[in-house]
């Protein structure tokens, strides 16, 4: 039963009753737009919803961005990424229902807001190399803590219980947030953490990886840990196990740099190059599932294609005008990609659009066997 309109002393225009006020706020209306109608301000229109027995979900403003709050609900690969990116570069506010992440790679934090199904975007804060995404969502926040994640993490947060099979999105996610790659064969994660550097140490050592904690003091006197994988067989084993599943949830630079540290030797004797060029991030996107689907890597299923397209006859070939390009690096067959300059030139177009084109004419077999051998070589 509504209450009577007398029963509100606060001034509202005419006509505006309880059950109106009611049902603009069960439809969603944000505040200030209930205020513009009503003539009411948002503590008076919060009094109507309370006093008539209705629970307020929402106390202020409606959240400006929508979220998938169910993200952290079940284990996945890509929950197990973004989680970790969390504990390693992420912040859980104190003072209200929002948490953040902090990174100088921008795109990092796109790819985290799209598999959250976030509609906001990262904000560049003051100082010019860092952007913060910042997500408001009490489910959220309150299942992050359930999960160990909490307001003074970076001493404290253990190591979750990932189940065995997202381990390696797990991982790749501590090594993309808190990892170093060395050119010396190296991977190390700096933790604050002894409980966190004893579990990562403990799932690397299951993985028979050759590892250890390196234990230091820092100038205030607190102790950091090192957990570090050393060796050229060892960091291509998890090169291997941690980039499987990774499609493009990962940060590129250190991907390719464990790729390239990984085939040093193996370089020379495939006669593979390393290049970089401005592709498609819708088309990368689409590859990146491919791969992971297939156990293979985007640059193999474009070297399957562009073998189809320039062997192909009667093409129509023109220079694409995407807005969408981003930077990709990998390594091609040189003679492959000698080859794609001269066809580029032909046709009068860009490297670029080659691969995009090559694109279609991806043969999923090709690059299965193609990436097998070379994994093999090395």
């Amino acid at each position: 039963m509504f209450c009577s309109k007398g029963e509100d002393e606060l001034p509202r225009k005419k006509g505006i009753t309880d059950e109106i006020i009611i049902n603009m706020y069960k439809n969603g209306i944000s505040y200030k737009e209930m205020s513009e109608i009503s003539g009411l301000s948002a503590r008076s229109i919060l009094n109507v919803i309370t006093k008539n027995g209705i629970k307020a979900t929402r106390t202020g403003p409606p959240r400006k961005h929508k979220v998938n709050e169910e993200f952290f609900d079940q284990w996945s690969h890509e929950m197990a990424w973004v989680l970790v990116l969390i504990v390693t570069d992420g912040n859980i506010c104190p003072t209200n229902q929002s948490f953040s992440v902090s990174q100088k790679d921008s795109q990092l934090l796109d790819k985290i807001a799209n598999l959250m199904k976030f509609t906001g975007e990262a904000k560049k804060r003051s100082r010019a190399d860092l952007y913060t995404l910042t997500v408001c969502s009490k489910a959220l926040k309150d299942n992050l803590c359930k999960l160990g994640v909490t307001k003074r993490k970076s001493l404290t947060v253990t190591f979750p219980k990932c189940p065995q099979e997202f381990l390696p999105s797990f991982v790749r996610g501590v090594i993309d947030g808190d990892g170093y790659v060395d050119d010396g064969y190296t991977v190390t994660v700096t933790s604050g953490s002894f409980c966190f550097a004893q579990g990562l140490l403990s799932v690397y050592q299951r993985w028979t990886l050759r590892s250890k904690i390196r234990t230091e003091k820092t100038k205030s006197l607190n102790s950091i840990y090192r957990v570090v994988v050393s060796g050229r067989e060892s960091v291509k084993k998890l090169a291997d196990i941690i980039y499987r599943d990774a499609g493009l949830n990962c940060v590129l630079k250190k991907k390719e740099k464990m790729l390239q540290i990984m085939d040093k030797v193996s370089l020379a004797k495939s006669n593979r190059v390393k290049f970089r060029t401005t592709v498609s991030s819708n088309i990368l996107a689409k590859l990146g599932e491919i791969a992971k689907q297939n156990n293979t890597y985007i640059n193999y299923l474009l070297e399957s294609g562009m073998n189809i397209l320039m062997d192909a006859k009667e093409l129509n070939l023109k220079k694409n005008k995407r807005t969408d390009r981003v930077q990709y690096k990998s390594t091609f067959d040189r003679e492959l990609l000698d080859r794609a300059k001269v066809f580029a030139q032909t046709y009068g177009i860009h490297v670029s659009d080659v691969i995009e084109y090559a694109a279609e004419f991806v043969d999923v077999n090709v690059a299965v066997r193609e990436g097998r051998s070379h994994r093999i070589q090395s």
